[in-house]
Protein backbone atom coordinates (compact mmCIF):
# COMPACT_ATOMS: atom_id res chain seq x y z
CA UNK A 1 0.00 0.00 0.00
CA UNK A 2 3.00 2.16 0.91
CA UNK A 3 4.56 1.70 -2.08
CA UNK A 4 1.39 2.59 -4.11
CA UNK A 5 1.15 5.71 -2.19
CA UNK A 6 4.79 6.73 -2.81
CA UNK A 7 4.13 5.80 -6.45
CA UNK A 8 1.01 7.90 -6.63
CA UNK A 9 3.67 11.22 -4.83
CA UNK A 10 6.06 11.02 -7.77
CA UNK A 11 4.02 10.92 -10.65
CA UNK A 12 2.14 14.01 -9.18
CA UNK A 13 5.49 15.74 -8.56
CA UNK A 14 6.51 14.81 -11.70
CA UNK A 15 3.23 16.45 -13.48
CA UNK A 16 3.99 19.27 -11.21
CA UNK A 17 7.44 19.95 -12.60
CA UNK A 18 6.38 19.54 -15.88
CA UNK A 19 3.85 21.92 -15.93
CA UNK A 20 6.12 24.82 -14.37
CA UNK A 21 8.01 25.76 -17.13
CA UNK A 22 5.05 25.56 -19.88
CA UNK A 23 3.68 28.17 -17.31
CA UNK A 24 6.57 30.25 -16.83
CA UNK A 25 7.55 30.02 -20.88
CA UNK A 26 4.21 31.63 -22.00
CA UNK A 27 5.84 35.30 -21.67
CA UNK A 28 3.04 38.14 -21.16
CA UNK A 29 5.67 40.97 -22.16
CA UNK A 30 9.01 41.96 -23.99
CA UNK A 31 10.33 43.45 -26.82
CA UNK A 32 9.58 42.77 -30.64
CA UNK A 33 11.37 44.37 -32.54
CA UNK A 34 14.77 47.46 -32.40
CA UNK A 35 12.58 49.73 -30.20
CA UNK A 36 9.31 48.39 -29.87
CA UNK A 37 8.00 46.51 -27.08
CA UNK A 38 4.71 44.52 -25.64
CA UNK A 39 2.72 44.28 -23.16
CA UNK A 40 -0.16 41.45 -22.74
CA UNK A 41 -2.47 41.99 -20.09
CA UNK A 42 -5.06 39.67 -17.67
CA UNK A 43 -8.18 41.12 -19.72
CA UNK A 44 -6.52 39.98 -23.26
CA UNK A 45 -5.34 43.19 -24.45
CA UNK A 46 -1.94 43.10 -26.44
CA UNK A 47 -0.23 46.62 -26.32
CA UNK A 48 2.69 47.66 -28.83
CA UNK A 49 4.56 50.56 -27.96
CA UNK A 50 7.48 51.94 -29.51
CA UNK A 51 9.79 53.12 -32.75
CA UNK A 52 9.82 51.71 -35.78
CA UNK A 53 8.75 48.38 -37.09
CA UNK A 54 7.10 45.38 -36.10
CA UNK A 55 8.79 42.43 -37.86
CA UNK A 56 9.23 38.95 -37.91
CA UNK A 57 10.32 36.47 -40.60
CA UNK A 58 7.30 34.03 -39.89
CA UNK A 59 4.26 33.58 -37.53
CA UNK A 60 6.27 31.18 -34.86
CA UNK A 61 8.75 33.98 -33.66
CA UNK A 62 6.35 36.43 -32.34
CA UNK A 63 6.77 36.04 -29.12
CA UNK A 64 2.79 36.14 -28.26
CA UNK A 65 2.72 32.93 -30.40
CA UNK A 66 1.97 30.47 -27.37
CA UNK A 67 -0.66 33.28 -25.87
CA UNK A 68 -2.37 34.00 -29.34
CA UNK A 69 -5.69 32.09 -28.29
CA UNK A 70 -5.56 34.77 -25.13
CA UNK A 71 -5.87 37.79 -27.12
CA UNK A 72 -8.42 39.67 -27.69
CA UNK A 73 -7.39 42.75 -28.57
CA UNK A 74 -4.85 44.74 -30.28
CA UNK A 75 -3.64 48.07 -29.56
CA UNK A 76 -0.85 49.20 -31.74
CA UNK A 77 0.60 52.64 -30.26
CA UNK A 78 1.18 55.89 -31.98
CA UNK A 79 5.23 55.25 -33.36
CA UNK A 80 5.00 52.21 -34.66
CA UNK A 81 5.91 52.14 -38.38
CA UNK A 82 5.02 49.09 -39.76
CA UNK A 83 3.01 45.64 -39.06
CA UNK A 84 5.25 42.75 -39.79
CA UNK A 85 4.77 39.64 -41.43
CA UNK A 86 2.37 37.00 -39.70
CA UNK A 87 2.44 39.52 -36.54
CA UNK A 88 -0.74 38.34 -35.47
CA UNK A 89 -1.22 35.13 -37.60
CA UNK A 90 -3.77 32.59 -36.35
CA UNK A 91 -5.18 35.03 -33.10
CA UNK A 92 -8.19 33.38 -33.65
CA UNK A 93 -9.73 34.58 -30.89
CA UNK A 94 -8.63 38.15 -31.78
CA UNK A 95 -11.80 40.58 -32.42
CA UNK A 96 -10.67 44.19 -32.47
CA UNK A 97 -7.26 46.12 -33.44
CA UNK A 98 -6.62 49.73 -33.13
CA UNK A 99 -4.05 51.04 -35.93
CA UNK A 100 -2.64 54.75 -35.42
CA UNK A 101 -1.78 56.88 -38.30
CA UNK A 102 2.14 56.38 -38.12
CA UNK A 103 1.33 52.78 -39.84
CA UNK A 104 2.49 52.83 -43.37
CA UNK A 105 2.06 48.99 -44.43
CA UNK A 106 0.89 46.03 -43.05
CA UNK A 107 3.08 43.13 -44.22
CA UNK A 108 1.95 39.59 -45.66
CA UNK A 109 -0.33 37.02 -43.40
CA UNK A 110 -0.14 40.29 -40.87
CA UNK A 111 -3.76 38.89 -39.49
CA UNK A 112 -4.46 35.57 -41.73
CA UNK A 113 -6.93 33.26 -39.57
CA UNK A 114 -7.99 36.41 -37.00
CA UNK A 115 -11.45 34.60 -37.70
CA UNK A 116 -13.10 36.90 -34.79
CA UNK A 117 -11.86 39.94 -36.00
CA UNK A 118 -15.26 41.84 -36.89
CA UNK A 119 -13.67 45.47 -37.77
CA UNK A 120 -10.40 47.56 -38.15
CA UNK A 121 -9.99 50.92 -39.16
CA UNK A 122 -6.80 51.47 -41.74
CA UNK A 123 -5.36 54.84 -41.20
CA UNK A 124 -4.78 57.57 -43.78
CA UNK A 125 -0.62 57.14 -44.12
CA UNK A 126 -1.25 52.94 -45.38
CA UNK A 127 -0.04 52.52 -48.92
CA UNK A 128 0.45 48.86 -49.25
CA UNK A 129 -1.54 45.92 -47.51
CA UNK A 130 0.64 42.84 -47.83
CA UNK A 131 -0.13 39.43 -49.65
CA UNK A 132 -3.17 37.51 -47.69
CA UNK A 133 -3.18 40.20 -44.78
CA UNK A 134 -6.55 39.72 -43.56
CA UNK A 135 -6.50 35.91 -45.53
CA UNK A 136 -9.58 34.33 -43.67
CA UNK A 137 -10.76 37.08 -41.71
CA UNK A 138 -14.40 35.54 -41.41
CA UNK A 139 -16.01 37.83 -39.54
CA UNK A 140 -14.90 41.21 -40.69
CA UNK A 141 -18.19 42.62 -42.40
CA UNK A 142 -16.95 46.45 -43.48
CA UNK A 143 -13.44 47.37 -45.16
CA UNK A 144 -12.72 51.35 -46.12
CA UNK A 145 -9.54 51.98 -47.81
CA UNK A 146 -8.57 55.52 -46.60
CA UNK A 147 -7.00 57.55 -49.71
CA UNK A 148 -3.66 57.00 -50.04
CA UNK A 149 -3.45 53.10 -50.61
CA UNK A 150 -1.98 52.19 -53.85
CA UNK A 151 -1.87 48.49 -53.83
CA UNK A 152 -3.74 45.68 -51.97
CA UNK A 153 -2.14 42.08 -52.10
CA UNK A 154 -3.06 38.99 -53.27
CA UNK A 155 -5.27 36.89 -51.55
CA UNK A 156 -5.55 39.66 -49.19
CA UNK A 157 -8.81 39.33 -48.03
CA UNK A 158 -10.21 35.38 -49.23
CA UNK A 159 -12.34 34.53 -47.68
CA UNK A 160 -13.91 37.11 -45.73
CA UNK A 161 -16.91 35.70 -45.72
CA UNK A 162 -18.80 38.19 -43.75
CA UNK A 163 -17.63 41.21 -45.78
CA UNK A 164 -20.72 43.20 -47.27
CA UNK A 165 -19.23 46.19 -48.02
CA UNK A 166 -15.95 47.88 -49.21
CA UNK A 167 -14.96 50.83 -50.13
CA UNK A 168 -12.22 51.80 -52.31
CA UNK A 169 -10.20 55.41 -52.90
CA UNK A 170 -9.05 57.13 -55.99
CA UNK A 171 -5.57 55.96 -54.91
CA UNK A 172 -5.52 52.47 -55.54
CA UNK A 173 -3.79 51.34 -58.57
CA UNK A 174 -3.42 47.68 -58.14
CA UNK A 175 -5.04 45.03 -56.91
CA UNK A 176 -3.19 41.48 -56.42
CA UNK A 177 -4.29 37.72 -57.81
CA UNK A 178 -7.74 36.83 -55.87
CA UNK A 179 -8.11 39.25 -53.14
CA UNK A 180 -11.46 39.17 -52.79
CA UNK A 181 -11.96 35.60 -53.69
CA UNK A 182 -14.36 33.82 -51.91
CA UNK A 183 -16.05 36.88 -50.16
CA UNK A 184 -19.66 35.76 -50.98
CA UNK A 185 -21.47 37.76 -48.78
CA UNK A 186 -19.70 40.49 -51.06
CA UNK A 187 -23.41 43.17 -51.71
CA UNK A 188 -21.68 46.59 -51.97
CA UNK A 189 -18.56 48.85 -53.69
CA UNK A 190 -18.23 52.05 -53.08
CA UNK A 191 -16.44 54.24 -55.60
CA UNK A 192 -15.53 58.04 -56.02
CA UNK A 193 -14.59 58.64 -59.21
CA UNK A 194 -14.83 56.23 -62.58
CA UNK A 195 -11.71 57.45 -64.42
CA UNK A 196 -9.29 55.78 -61.48
CA UNK A 197 -11.45 52.77 -61.31
CA UNK A 198 -10.92 52.07 -64.73
CA UNK A 199 -6.84 52.32 -64.07
CA UNK A 200 -6.74 49.83 -61.56
CA UNK A 201 -4.36 46.94 -62.51
CA UNK A 202 -7.01 44.40 -61.52
CA UNK A 203 -5.01 40.54 -61.67
CA UNK A 204 -6.28 37.63 -62.09
CA UNK A 205 -9.96 36.64 -60.83
CA UNK A 206 -8.77 40.35 -58.27
CA UNK A 207 -12.29 42.22 -59.00
CA UNK A 208 -14.39 42.28 -56.02
CA UNK A 209 -17.17 42.76 -58.65
CA UNK A 210 -17.43 39.13 -59.52
CA UNK A 211 -19.01 39.05 -55.98
CA UNK A 212 -20.99 41.82 -55.14
CA UNK A 213 -24.42 42.70 -56.52
CA UNK A 214 -23.88 46.66 -56.51
CA UNK A 215 -21.49 48.90 -57.70
CA UNK A 216 -22.04 52.79 -56.33
CA UNK A 217 -20.46 55.54 -58.04
CA UNK A 218 -20.88 58.75 -55.57
CA UNK A 219 -23.54 56.90 -53.95
CA UNK A 220 -25.82 56.38 -57.14
CA UNK A 221 -26.03 52.88 -58.02
CA UNK A 222 -24.45 52.14 -61.68
CA UNK A 223 -26.39 50.50 -64.38
CA UNK A 224 -25.90 52.42 -67.05
CA UNK A 225 -22.34 52.95 -67.17
CA UNK A 226 -21.19 56.06 -69.91
CA UNK A 227 -17.45 56.32 -69.96
CA UNK A 228 -16.53 59.90 -71.34
CA UNK A 229 -14.05 61.37 -73.68
CA UNK A 230 -11.63 62.47 -70.87
CA UNK A 231 -11.40 58.67 -69.96
CA UNK A 232 -9.27 56.79 -73.05
CA UNK A 233 -9.36 52.82 -71.62
CA UNK A 234 -10.94 50.57 -69.44
CA UNK A 235 -8.62 48.34 -67.80
CA UNK A 236 -8.48 44.79 -68.23
CA UNK A 237 -11.03 43.02 -65.67
CA UNK A 238 -12.47 46.89 -64.68
CA UNK A 239 -15.86 45.59 -64.59
CA UNK A 240 -15.31 41.77 -64.54
CA UNK A 241 -18.29 39.76 -63.24
CA UNK A 242 -20.68 42.89 -62.83
CA UNK A 243 -24.13 41.33 -63.49
CA UNK A 244 -26.50 44.48 -62.39
CA UNK A 245 -24.69 46.46 -65.44
CA UNK A 246 -27.51 47.30 -68.04
CA UNK A 247 -26.02 49.32 -70.66
CA UNK A 248 -22.51 50.53 -72.03
CA UNK A 249 -21.86 53.48 -73.72
CA UNK A 250 -18.29 54.60 -74.60
CA UNK A 251 -17.07 57.83 -75.82
CA UNK A 252 -15.40 58.65 -78.42
CA UNK A 253 -12.54 59.19 -76.69
CA UNK A 254 -12.15 55.59 -75.47
CA UNK A 255 -9.23 53.97 -77.68
CA UNK A 256 -8.63 50.66 -75.69
CA UNK A 257 -10.77 47.77 -73.74
CA UNK A 258 -8.54 45.74 -71.70
CA UNK A 259 -8.94 42.14 -71.57
CA UNK A 260 -11.69 40.81 -69.48
CA UNK A 261 -12.87 44.22 -69.34
CA UNK A 262 -16.93 43.47 -68.95
CA UNK A 263 -16.55 39.49 -68.71
CA UNK A 264 -19.68 37.89 -67.39
CA UNK A 265 -21.75 41.71 -67.37
CA UNK A 266 -24.70 38.89 -67.73
CA UNK A 267 -27.37 42.01 -67.88
CA UNK A 268 -25.66 44.26 -70.28
CA UNK A 269 -28.20 44.86 -73.02
CA UNK A 270 -26.94 46.95 -75.22
CA UNK A 271 -23.08 48.25 -75.86
CA UNK A 272 -22.75 51.21 -77.84
CA UNK A 273 -19.06 51.93 -78.87
CA UNK A 274 -17.12 54.99 -79.93
CA UNK A 275 -15.62 55.80 -83.12
CA UNK A 276 -12.30 55.96 -81.42
CA UNK A 277 -12.02 52.86 -80.45
CA UNK A 278 -9.06 50.97 -81.84
CA UNK A 279 -8.37 47.91 -79.48
CA UNK A 280 -10.46 45.17 -77.48
CA UNK A 281 -9.25 42.69 -75.53
CA UNK A 282 -9.10 38.80 -75.48
CA UNK A 283 -12.59 37.87 -73.26
CA UNK A 284 -13.68 41.59 -73.43
CA UNK A 285 -17.39 41.10 -73.56
CA UNK A 286 -17.41 37.15 -72.83
CA UNK A 287 -20.50 35.82 -71.11
CA UNK A 288 -22.38 38.67 -71.91
CA UNK A 289 -25.56 36.61 -72.22
CA UNK A 290 -28.47 39.74 -72.54
CA UNK A 291 -26.61 41.44 -75.17
CA UNK A 292 -28.49 41.30 -78.61
CA UNK A 293 -26.65 43.52 -80.92
CA UNK A 294 -23.56 45.24 -81.51
CA UNK A 295 -21.41 47.65 -84.00
CA UNK A 296 -17.80 47.39 -83.80
CA UNK A 297 -16.16 51.22 -85.14
CA UNK A 298 -13.67 50.87 -87.83
CA UNK A 299 -10.72 51.38 -86.08
CA UNK A 300 -10.68 48.12 -84.72
CA UNK A 301 -8.37 45.83 -86.62
CA UNK A 302 -8.08 42.76 -84.76
CA UNK A 303 -10.44 41.15 -82.09
CA UNK A 304 -8.71 38.86 -79.47
CA UNK A 305 -9.83 35.20 -78.73
CA UNK A 306 -12.84 34.84 -76.90
CA UNK A 307 -13.70 38.55 -77.44
CA UNK A 308 -17.80 37.70 -77.94
CA UNK A 309 -17.57 33.71 -76.89
CA UNK A 310 -21.01 32.81 -75.04
CA UNK A 311 -22.99 36.00 -75.71
CA UNK A 312 -25.56 33.35 -76.23
CA UNK A 313 -28.75 36.84 -77.09
CA UNK A 314 -26.17 38.12 -79.71
CA UNK A 315 -28.09 38.37 -83.16
CA UNK A 316 -26.48 41.25 -84.95
CA UNK A 317 -23.08 41.60 -85.45
CA UNK A 318 -21.58 44.59 -87.57
CA UNK A 319 -17.80 43.86 -87.92
CA UNK A 320 -15.34 46.79 -88.58
CA UNK A 321 -14.64 47.48 -92.94
CA UNK A 322 -10.54 47.61 -91.84
CA UNK A 323 -11.05 44.09 -89.82
CA UNK A 324 -7.86 41.99 -90.48
CA UNK A 325 -8.29 39.32 -87.84
CA UNK A 326 -10.62 37.06 -86.10
CA UNK A 327 -9.08 35.30 -83.01
CA UNK A 328 -9.79 31.81 -81.52
CA UNK A 329 -13.09 31.44 -80.20
CA UNK A 330 -13.84 34.83 -80.53
CA UNK A 331 -17.45 34.25 -81.08
CA UNK A 332 -18.23 30.70 -80.11
CA UNK A 333 -21.43 29.75 -78.83
CA UNK A 334 -22.98 33.11 -79.71
CA UNK A 335 -26.17 30.72 -80.11
CA UNK A 336 -28.51 33.32 -81.78
CA UNK A 337 -26.25 34.52 -84.68
CA UNK A 338 -28.20 34.14 -87.93
CA UNK A 339 -25.63 35.59 -90.55
CA UNK A 340 -22.65 37.32 -90.75
CA UNK A 341 -20.48 39.27 -93.08
CA UNK A 342 -16.74 38.92 -93.02
CA UNK A 343 -15.18 42.27 -93.62
CA UNK A 344 -13.54 42.10 -97.15
CA UNK A 345 -9.55 43.01 -95.41
CA UNK A 346 -10.21 40.06 -93.35
CA UNK A 347 -7.05 37.63 -93.36
CA UNK A 348 -7.28 35.42 -90.82
CA UNK A 349 -10.36 33.06 -88.95
CA UNK A 350 -8.58 31.47 -86.24
CA UNK A 351 -9.92 27.94 -84.88
CA UNK A 352 -13.10 27.61 -83.44
CA UNK A 353 -13.96 30.86 -84.17
CA UNK A 354 -17.93 30.84 -84.44
CA UNK A 355 -17.78 27.16 -83.11
CA UNK A 356 -21.16 26.07 -82.25
CA UNK A 357 -23.59 28.76 -83.61
CA UNK A 358 -25.87 26.65 -84.61
CA UNK A 359 -28.50 29.09 -85.56
CA UNK A 360 -26.09 30.58 -88.15
CA UNK A 361 -27.51 30.00 -91.53
CA UNK A 362 -24.82 32.14 -93.92
CA UNK A 363 -21.67 33.11 -93.66
CA UNK A 364 -19.71 35.82 -96.68
CA UNK A 365 -15.86 35.38 -97.09
CA UNK A 366 -14.08 37.90 -98.73
CA UNK A 367 -11.64 36.86 -101.35
CA UNK A 368 -8.64 38.16 -99.68
CA UNK A 369 -8.79 35.67 -96.71
CA UNK A 370 -5.55 33.95 -96.97
CA UNK A 371 -6.14 31.65 -93.49
CA UNK A 372 -9.08 29.85 -92.02
CA UNK A 373 -8.35 27.09 -89.58
CA UNK A 374 -10.13 24.53 -90.15
CA UNK A 375 -12.37 24.48 -86.79
CA UNK A 376 -13.90 28.23 -87.34
CA UNK A 377 -17.48 26.84 -88.09
CA UNK A 378 -17.62 23.52 -86.58
CA UNK A 379 -20.94 22.51 -84.85
CA UNK A 380 -22.57 25.17 -87.17
CA UNK A 381 -25.06 22.51 -87.58
CA UNK A 382 -27.88 25.01 -89.37
CA UNK A 383 -25.63 26.65 -91.79
CA UNK A 384 -27.04 26.62 -95.42
CA UNK A 385 -24.77 28.90 -97.22
CA UNK A 386 -21.20 29.84 -97.23
CA UNK A 387 -20.39 32.43 -100.39
CA UNK A 388 -16.77 32.32 -101.06
CA UNK A 389 -15.57 35.37 -103.43
CA UNK A 390 -12.27 33.60 -104.25
CA UNK A 391 -11.26 30.78 -106.15
CA UNK A 392 -12.41 27.08 -105.66
CA UNK A 393 -8.49 25.93 -105.30
CA UNK A 394 -8.10 28.58 -102.31
CA UNK A 395 -11.29 27.42 -100.84
CA UNK A 396 -9.76 23.45 -100.89
CA UNK A 397 -6.80 24.76 -99.35
CA UNK A 398 -8.50 25.58 -96.13
CA UNK A 399 -9.85 22.02 -95.20
CA UNK A 400 -12.69 23.79 -93.19
CA UNK A 401 -15.15 21.52 -91.65
CA UNK A 402 -18.59 22.38 -92.34
CA UNK A 403 -21.84 20.76 -91.96
CA UNK A 404 -22.62 18.12 -94.90
CA UNK A 405 -25.81 20.03 -95.11
CA UNK A 406 -23.90 23.27 -95.79
CA UNK A 407 -23.51 24.66 -99.66
CA UNK A 408 -20.69 26.56 -101.18
CA UNK A 409 -20.86 28.70 -103.58
CA UNK A 410 -18.26 30.62 -105.60
CA UNK A 411 -19.12 34.29 -106.17
CA UNK A 412 -17.30 36.56 -108.46
CA UNK A 413 -18.41 39.83 -108.85
CA UNK A 414 -15.81 41.95 -111.49
CA UNK A 415 -17.93 44.91 -111.71
CA UNK A 416 -19.03 45.53 -108.26
CA UNK A 417 -16.82 46.74 -105.04
CA UNK A 418 -19.23 45.71 -102.52
CA UNK A 419 -18.96 42.34 -100.41
CA UNK A 420 -22.43 42.28 -99.31
CA UNK A 421 -24.40 43.45 -102.45
CA UNK A 422 -24.71 39.65 -104.22
CA UNK A 423 -27.47 38.95 -101.78
CA UNK A 424 -29.86 40.07 -103.94
CA UNK A 425 -28.18 39.63 -106.68
CA UNK A 426 -27.93 36.07 -106.49
CA UNK A 427 -30.81 35.18 -108.19
CA UNK A 428 -29.93 36.49 -111.25
CA UNK A 429 -26.23 35.95 -111.93
CA UNK A 430 -26.39 38.40 -114.73
CA UNK A 431 -27.11 41.10 -112.39
CA UNK A 432 -23.86 43.48 -111.77
CA UNK A 433 -21.29 40.72 -113.49
CA UNK A 434 -22.30 38.20 -110.75
CA UNK A 435 -21.48 34.31 -111.61
CA UNK A 436 -22.21 32.21 -108.94
CA UNK A 437 -20.58 28.74 -108.53
CA UNK A 438 -21.39 25.68 -106.86
CA UNK A 439 -17.78 24.50 -104.71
Amino acid sequence: MKKIQKMILFMFVCAFLIVIPIVSNAETSGTCGENVTWVLDDSGTLTISGAGDIAFSDSTQTPWYDNRDSIKSVVVEEGITTIGKASFFDCNNLESVNIPSSVMSIGNQAFQFCTSLKNVTIPNNISKIGDRAFCYCKSLEDITFPDGVTSIGAYAFQYCSALKNITFPDSITTIGDHAFAGCTALENVYIANLSSWCRIDFNMNSNPLSYAKNLYLDNVLLTDLVIPSEITSVAGSAFYGYTSLESITLSDGVSFIGDYAFFGCSGVKSVELGKGLSYIGSHAFMNCNSLETVTIPNGVTTLGHKTFRGCGNLKKVKLPDYLTFIGEEAFCECNNLVDITIPKNVATIENFAFYDCHNLTEIILPANVTKIRSGAFLKCDGLKAVFFLGTKEKWQSFGLSVPKTTTVYGVKAPRCPFICCFRQCASDETNKGFRIEEY
